[in-house]
């Protein structure tokens, strides 16, 4: 493929056609609009259901609700937390600062769902922008925009970035850094790095491969400097943030997720598939084939520029990035055994403007019209998928779940805290203090109370007056995430009619060890709702216990 006079590739043969690629960028802003709205319903009728935000979203607005109230960084408004990503955080202070937090709670989640949805659809205007430019239907830089434009109209996609945490944000700076060093602007890239590290911790694991290959482009100390040193600044003034809000220098999250920069390999993601027959070789050799293309095109990049055409470089690169992206989700992973969707964002958008230019080029080579079909089959569906589940989410009854939590909450009458795992949800729509029990917006404090075996003391220390429980007596019952084991260890309560004990314990993440026990009997209930579709039990306790037989 010829080079142009800056060293970009030239526009090759028409492998995509015009037509075919503004009727995908049509298709694919459609399906996005489809998800947008079906968000933004679900958003307003207070759903708790798969189109509406995220748990981890309502943990951002409840922080977010105390800064503005003068409380500071705080979930439950008894410690103070740096277990969040800063700049969706900033985000999301600024929208409730806007709204006001005595405003109507339906519209605080609407107004925050309409402000967690745009971050992707500018970013899809961008890549729409560049694919229609018109510099050559087939260009590789064209194609790169017309994959991420792909991958974001398909409906899972479009809904991890909307669901009201840090991805969507993360998206739309992806694809400017993207654009940035796709027509080598190193002011651009010294700028969006540091702000996609801001919004997410780990970012400079995984964009390492782009950083070392603008380095080894630009080849000038003075410009590498220039390139580094907003992002170590960036670096040091959050370490520094943490240490004034919290008295640590690593987020809370960081000590219990794995994020940058306390990795933890678990190997045993491994160990474990190779260990579960053939189908497990499978899992292997991918996770090798990866490793791989990490090792060879951190190798290549190294060689010098004009050894290779542009093009080529830059399609690596992304692979690399990517490559780096789904290993990190492999080996250094440990707050849950099957990582959650959003993580999988930066994979999805490094490889599908590596993949994009690859296989609709090596399409063409075989017809003019199959490039086209190809894109057209991933628009149709993506269409299809958001108009049925934009149909599910206007159709689906949501009385059920609300009276739900309105039980929930006129069974809880006494003032004080609730404690609670899993409970973004429940801090939003109660509108009352609860304490986190599974630590990711904790503090260090409750981890060493876990370990220590001091669990009552601490909710004391808490104003405790309620603890949410639950038990199972499903398949996934005792569920492999340690926080969730003890719904599967008091399974029997599912169906218990008389006197019981329930065993509840929590988990501690970054000393890997379970709290002690506290038994709770019948006397101590104020609160059960039997799901039998699951089957499953909700149950509310009242904290100190009435009766200590244990």
């Amino acid at each position: 493929m010829p080079a142009s006079a800056n060293g970009n590739p030239g526009p090759p043969p028409d492998d995509l056609p015009s037509r075919s690629a503004a009727w995908a960028v049509g298709a694919a802003f459609l399906a996005l609009l489809m998800a947008a709205i079906g968000r933004v319903v679900s958003a307003a009728r207070g759903l708790w259901h798969p189109l509406s935000l995220a748990d981890d979203a309502y943990y951002y607005i409840v922080i977010a609700k105390h800064v503005v109230r003068g409380a500071g960084f705080s979930f439950d408004g008894f410690e103070p937390t740096n277990g969040f990503h800063p700049l969706w955080m900033a985000v999301t202070v600024a929208v409730l600062w806007l709204v006001g937090v005595e405003s109507s709670l339906r519209l605080q989640v609407a107004v925050y769902t309409v402000v967690a949805m745009l971050p992707l659809l500018i970013g899809a205007a961008i890549c729409a922008r560049e694919v229609l430019r018109p510099r050559g239907a087939g260009d590789t830089r064209a194609l790169a925009f017309l994959g991420v434009l792909l991958a974001l109209g398909l409906p899972e996609t479009a809904y991890v970035c909307m669901a009201g945490v840090e991805s969507g944000l993360l998206v739309c700076l992806l694809i400017l850094l993207l654009r940035s060093y796709l027509l080598e602007q190193s002011g651009g890239l010294a700028v969006l790095f540091p702000l996609v590290f801001l919004t997410r911790l780990d970012a400079p694991l995984w964009l390492a491969p782009l950083l070392l290959h603008e380095a080894v482009r630009v080849r000038n100390g003075r410009r590498i400097a220039v390139l580094l040193l907003p992002l170590a600044v960036s670096m040091a003034g959050l370490g520094a943030f943490n240490v004034i809000t919290t008295g640590g220098v690593l987020p809370i999250h960081a000590l219990l997720t794995s994020t940058f920069p306390v990795p933890s390999p678990k190997w045993h993601l491994i160990t474990e598939r190779l260990a579960q027959g053939p189908r497990a070789f499978t899992y292997a050799n991918l996770c090798s084939l990866l490793a791989a293309a990490g090792v060879v095109s951190g190798l290549w990049v190294r060689a010098r520029r004009r050894s290779r055409a542009e093009g080529e470089v830059w399609v690596l690169v992304l692979i690399a990035a990517g490559a780096v992206s789904l290993l990190l989700l492999l080996f250094f992973r440990k707050w849950m055994e099957q990582p959650a969707i959003w993580h999988f964002t930066p994979g999805v958008i490094f490889l599908s403007a590596a993949a994009a230019p690859l296989v609709l080029r090596t399409l063409g080579r075989h017809g003019r019209a199959l490039p086209g079909l190809a894109v057209a089959a991933v628009s149709v569906l993506a269409l299809g998928i958001s108009a049925r589940n934009l149909s599910t989410c206007i159709t689906t009854s949501t009385e059920t779940m609300q009276s739900f939590i309105r039980a929930r909450r006129s069974a809880m009458p006494l003032p004080g805290r609730v404690a609670a795992t899993d409970c973004g949800y429940y801090a939003f729509w109660w509108d009352r203090e609860i304490v986190n029990l599974d630590g990711l917006t904790n503090n260090r404090e409750y981890q060493r109370a876990v370990r220590d075996g001091r669990l009552g003391e601490y909710l004391d220390r808490a104003g405790v007056v309620y603890i949410v429980a639950s038990a199972s007596a499903g398949p996934d019952g005792p569920d492999k995430e340690p926080m969730y084991r003890t719904a599967g260890e008091n399974a029997q309560m599912v169906r218990a009619t008389g006197d019981y004990t329930y065993s509840y314990f929590t988990y501690s993440y970054q000393y890997n060890t379970y709290s002690n026990t506290l038994a709770f009997h019948k006397s101590d209930e104020v609160f059960r709702q039997f799901f039998p579709e699951l089957p499953a039990l909700a149950l509310v306790f009242r904290w100190p216990r009435q009766d200590h037989r244990d």
